[in-house]
């Protein structure tokens, strides 16, 4: 049988009509920002490359960064103590390497992801957007609120078959970040392959980035809606932009509505300074 060949796609409207194939109820995206990538663990590149594909090894390097965090006090939020799980969920909140790996219900988000450009890169790269079934009954199981508690090596425990369950997570203490990218954590000791995947050319992920932006608001601060990411937004490598009169009018109208009158009129003045320098308008 021939391999199916791999799409690739320019435009916002090429992507949808590929993603239109799959019903959002019956699978999950994931992006990256280039195409080599493969849906693999962050924790996985913290291994050898011998044992990238050994569950046990994934399991063990989970483990230690599970008991390291504990050992520093850092099992805790708001007075309660996390779970194995939670406390991996803040760790990869924060940039910590874990056995999760976050995909979303929404193939635009997918797609905003697919054309960042990594940091570690000085090239730019082709993105990926992979569409992963969540519907085998057999294969894929929900952590639920009593397994959420379990250790983390309960969920690396093989069948009799030697296969590995995977399993799909929506954390219900949700954080701003995961509401806003419909985040869904999948993780398993087998790797997790996709249904079908397309690529996102390099030269065109500025304009499908407008796009998106244009079309469903989705940009860096809503995919970041903390304060986290707020501090990225303004980060060094971040070029700064001069708000314009429909920035300066957005702001004015937020503040005005929660009742601070003073704050909207000053905003309104320099919508109207820019749109009217000279004041010319009546």
């Amino acid at each position: 049988m021939a391999e199916k060949k791999l799409r690739r796609f320019k435009t916002l409207s090429g992507f949808m009509k590929w993603a239109a194939q799959f019903n959002s109820r019956e699978y999950l995206f994931r992006g990256v920002s280039n195409d080599s990538y493969e849906i693999e663990a962050s924790a996985c590149r913290r291994l050898p490359e011998v044992e990238r594909s050994n569950p046990y090894s994934l399991l063990r390097i989970n483990e230690r960064l599970i008991e390291e965090a504990r050992l520093l006090g850092h099992d805790q939020k708001n007075g309660r103590p996390l779970s194995d799980l939670d406390l991996l969920a803040e760790l990869q909140h924060f940039g910590a390497a874990t056995c999760l790996i976050d995909f979303t219900r929404n193939a635009l988000i997918a797609l905003w992801f697919a054309c960042q450009q990594s940091s570690t890169e000085e090239k730019a790269t082709n993105g990926k957007v992979f569409a992963v079934p969540r519907a085998n009954v057999g294969r894929f199981e929900t952590v639920d609120t009593k397994m959420r508690e379990k250790d983390i090596d309960h969920f690396f425990q093989p069948d009799e078959d030697g296969t590995y369950k995977l399993y799909q997570w929506e954390p219900k203490l949700q954080n701003n970040r995961i509401i806003a990218q419909h985040s869904v954590f999948l993780f398993s000791g087998d790797p997790i392959k996709a249904a079908d995947e397309c690529v996102i050319m390099k030269s065109s992920k500025p304009k499908i980035l407008e796009s998106l932006e244009q079309l469903s608001d989705i940009t860096e601060a809503s995919m970041y809606p903390d304060f986290d990411g707020f501090a990225r937004l303004h980060a060094h490598n971040k070029s700064y932009i001069e708000p314009d009169a429909l920035d300066l009018m957005q702001r004015g109208v937020e503040v005005h509505q929660r009742g601070e009158v003073d704050s909207a009129i000053n905003y309104y003045d320099q919508v109207i300074s820019l749109l009217d320098p000279e004041g010319d308008l009546e």
